[in-house]
Parts: C-alpha cells; sequence; structure tokens
C-alpha cells in the first residue's frame, strides 16, 4: 500500500517538470547536439529544449549520408535560439560539399559565441583546387571567443584572418595542419590577439618567408611551420616553448622554464637564445639537437630521444654528443637504432648517475627486425665496452625508475635487472613496469615475478599493461 502511495499519477513527467537550466545541464552530457535534439520523443515539453542549450556539438554522422551533414548544420544553426553559446564545435569528415558554406558558420560564431569554438575538418573527398592556388577559409572576428581551435587534412586550405578588429577575449589559439600568409599570421598574433596565452601553429607558410611574433601575454608556444626562413620571437612571459622548422630562430624569453626541440636540427649559428637563465625545468632534445642542452647548466627533468646511426661513426658520434650532460633530477630517456642498447644506455647513465628519477623508454622491435644491425664483427665501440662501464656506475640517488614498452625478452629483462643491481636497495622507493601487451603471457608473469624478486622490501613495485581503458595495474 506505502509504495502504491509514492506511485505517479498517470502521464505526469517530473522531469519535464524541471527548470530549462538544469535540462540544458543534462543534455550538454549527451554526446551531440542531433542526439539532444532528439530526446524531444520523450515528451512534447523537451522539443525545443535542445535549440536554447549553450554549447553546439554538431558532428558527421557515420550512420548518415555525409552529403547530409552541411544541410544538418545549417537547420541546427538556424533553429538555435541561444543569443550567446559557450561552445560551438562542428567536426566535419568525409564530407563532399562546397567549401563557401562554411563562411555563414563561422559569421554564427562570430556572433553568438562567448567561448570556445572547434572547427575540425578530415579526410575530405571533394573536388581539389589547382596545385597553384589556395581556398580561402576567412576567420571572422570573434571578439567573445576565448578559445579557438581550427584544424584541417583539407588540400591546400589557407587560413585568413580578419584584417582589422582585435579577439579582445582570446587566450588559446590552436591552428592544425593549415596554409597561411607569414605577415597575416604576425599581424593576428602580435596585434590582434592581445590577452593570447597559448598559441599553437601547425602548418604551412604559402611561401617562404620571415615570421616575428612578438607578445606580452603568450606563455605557451608551439611553433612548427614549414616555409619559416626566420623566426623572431619577444614574448616576455614566455615559459613554455616548442619550435620545429624554422631555418633560423632568435628568441628571447626570460622567463623560459621548459624547452622542446626535436625534429630538426639544432644549429648554434642559426637558432639563438637571448635573455634566458641558465636553468629550466624541462629540456626534450633529439641527438641532432643535443648541443643545445650546453645552453643550460641544470635541468630538473631532461628527456632524450635518440637514434644513433650506424656503423662505428654514428656511434662514436654518439659518443661525442653525450660526453657532458647538464646536471638532472629526472632523466626520461629513449634509444633505439641500429647498435647494442645496453652498453648504449649504459654509457649515458654513467655521465648522469646522481639522478633521482629515471624513466626508461624500451625499444620492443627485435634485433631481427633492424635492417643492417651493428655486428661484433665491425668493431664498433658498443661491441668493444666491456662491463667496467657498469661496474662503475652505482646510482645512490635514484629513488624512482619506470620501465615503458616493456616486452618480457630476455634482453629486457636482463636490462633492468642489471639497472636494479646498479640502485641503492635503501633509497630506491619505487619501481614502476609498463608492458607493450595487452594479453600477458605465462612468461611474463614469470619474468615479472623475477623482478620483483630483485627488489627489496623498501620498494613499492608496480606492473602495468595497456588496454582500451588506457594504462591498468597488473597483478602477478
Amino acid at each position: 500500500m506505502e509504495a502504491d502511495s509514492r506511485r505517479l499519477p498517470s502521464g505526469k513527467d517530473l522531469i519535464s517538470d524541471l527548470p530549462d537550466d538544469i535540462l540544458h545541464h543534462i543534455l550538454v552530457r549527451l554526446s551531440s547536439t542531433a542526439a539532444a535534439a532528439r530526446t524531444s520523443v520523450l515528451s512534447s515539453r523537451w522539443r525545443h529544449i535542445w535549440a536554447s542549450m549553450p554549447e553546439l556539438y554538431l558532428a558527421c554522422d557515420d550512420k548518415a549520408m555525409p552529403v547530409s551533414t552541411p544541410d544538418t548544420i545549417d537547420a541546427a544553426l538556424g533553429g538555435c535560439s541561444a543569443p550567446t553559446l559557450r561552445r560551438i564545435e562542428i567536426e566535419l569528415c568525409r564530407a563532399n560539399f562546397d567549401l563557401q558554406r562554411l563562411a555563414p558558420w563561422l559569421q554564427f560564431a562570430s556572433q553568438r559565441l562567448v567561448g570556445s569554438l572547434y572547427l575540425s575538418m578530415f579526410d575530405s573527398s571533394l573536388s581539389r583546387p589547382k596545385e597553384s592556388s589556395y581556398w580561402g577559409l576567412v576567420l571572422p572576428l570573434c571578439e567573445r571567443a576565448t578559445d579557438i581551435k581550427i584544424s584541417a587534412d583539407w588540400y591546400r586550405l589557407m587560413l585568413r584572418p580578419p584584417e582589422s578588429g582585435s579577439f579582445a577575449a582570446l587566450t588559446d589559439l590552436n591552428i592544425c595542419d593549415l596554409h597561411m600568409d607569414g605577415r597575416e599570421l604576425e599581424r593576428l598574433v602580435s596585434l590582434q590577439c592581445p590577452c593570447l596565452r597559448k598559441l599553437s601553429v601547425f602548418g604551412h607558410l604559402v611561401a617562404p618567408c620571415d615570421v616575428s611574433i612578438t607578445s606580452e601575454s603568450i606563455k605557451h608556444l608551439r611553433y612548427h611551420v614549414s616555409d619559416t626562413t626566420k623566426l623572431d620571437i619577444c614574448t616576455s612571459e614566455l615559459t613554455k616553448i616548442s619550435v620545429n622548422m624554422a631555418k633560423e630562430a632568435y628568441i628571447a624569453a626570460p622567463k623560459l622554464e621548459k624547452l622542446i626541440w626535436r625534429d630538426y636540427p639544432y644549429d648554434p649559428s642559426r637558432h639563438k637564445f637571448l635573455v634566458t637563465g641558465r636553468h629550466l625545468r624541462r629540456l626534450w632534445v633529439n641527438l641532432s639537437s643535443t648541443l643545445l642542452m650546453s645552453k643550460f647548466d641544470s635541468i630538473d627533468e631532461l628527456r632524450l630521444s635518440l637514434f644513433i646511426r650506424e656503423g662505428a661513426t654514428g656511434y662514436m658520434n654518439f659518443q661525442k654528443n653525450m660526453d657532458k650532460l647538464p646536471t638532472c633530477q629526472t632523466l626520461w630517456l629513449s634509444v633505439c637504432g641500429y647498435h647494442r642498447i645496453t652498453p648504449s644506455i649504459f654509457y649515458l647513465l654513467e655521465r648522469c648517475s646522481h639522478i633521482r628519477k629515471l624513466k626508461l623508454q624500451l625499444v620492443s622491435t627485435p634485433p631481427s627486425q633492424i635492417m643492417n644491425p651493428c655486428r661484433a664483427s665491425s668493431k664498433c665501440p658498443c661491441h668493444l665496452q666491456g662491463n667496467n662501464t657498469v661496474d662503475n656506475i652505482t646510482f645512490d640517488s635514484l629513488k624512482e625508475l619506470e620501465i615503458w614498452s616493456f616486452n618480457g625478452s630476455v634482453k629486457h629483462e636482463e636490462l633492468v635487472l642489471l639497472l636494479l643491481s646498479r640502485c641503492n636497495a635503501e633509497i630506491l622507493k619505487r619501481v614502476d613496469i609498463t608492458a607493450c601487451f595487452y594479453r600477458v603471457p605465462a612468461s611474463n608473469t614469470r619474468v615479472c615475478r623475477r623482478i620483483r624478486r630483485k627488489c627489496s622490501k623498501n620498494t613499492k613495485v608496480e606492473f602495468h599493461v595497456y588496454a582500451q581503458g588506457g594504462r591498468i595495474p597488473f597483478y602477478i
């Protein structure tokens, strides 16, 4: 009887009695605006709720004909009744349509947006223009936008910023896989975005050009733009920078803390750092940019991604570049190439044995699959190094050891056990090994047990594997 008395009258719907702002809070958590609109079948009260939502997410639907996507977006924007929107996200894939239809969508964003704009365009099957021409995508002035991200892998699509005006509220700008004019890029970043804090530009210049970026607000900068003949950066607040593909660079950043210089050789005569300190919180370089390490006396976290080229000359160049390393607390190391990995790793570790944390990214490719591997008959130094190199190393300060891409092979097990044998058992507090396999065979379980037995009781030993949900613990 008591349960019956709590039943709602026939047809009563308490959810529909909720205020609009609470319904919006529920609907924005659905996968897309289209999914929110489909909730109108639940109640006539819900029929137009989606139109006043503060966020729009308009994505291509694999279940629908791709050609219908632009019409769906047109209808959604036309039916939107919200005076302002805190987020607009438009995602296009395999869409065969006239690119001029993008213009009214961006104009809509310029009028309503008070937050984030994301425009993604991928896997186009549209008719591409001739190689000598570009299709211009004009970005209208969005004075109230705080975050803009535009990415596309469409052939020769050129982003054109407005000729005047200010993106007064913009703090984050991300441009990916687009062409730009160097002068227009300068104007957009240096003059039209006075509050910009994060800038990420991946793409191409329409013609080789010098680019100058001057800002009193930018703190994080990623610049990977081809055909940049010279890059000038003058940023008083910059703390983090990643640069690639600049033939020359002059960087003035007195507050620089984190620097990434990978995939492009560093040349001290063409790449200059001005007014920077001698200490960094993080530096990430590869073998072609190791000369950059000499600019700094100490680094909290040093990340080295090293590919050692074939032949004795390749290995000796590696030794030369690694002969003197800056003082660091954490070393994140990845070594691969044609040579024996264990001697290569210990040659480097001998020069920074006072680190407190070591992150080691192992290579899972078996030697049989490496073309032209270094052989003992070659008299390469990687074969001539004896056990004395290892015997001279003691990690008296190492507290944490992380091993990534562990495959359970004999070589990997020997390397890990050798590292542990050189650690101070009283100091080492944590060992974390992440395997590169999804299913753990019994043989690897036995390997993990042997590694655990090598550690003292004072050391916390953890094993992880990768699954669909990410990195998960593996218990033995």
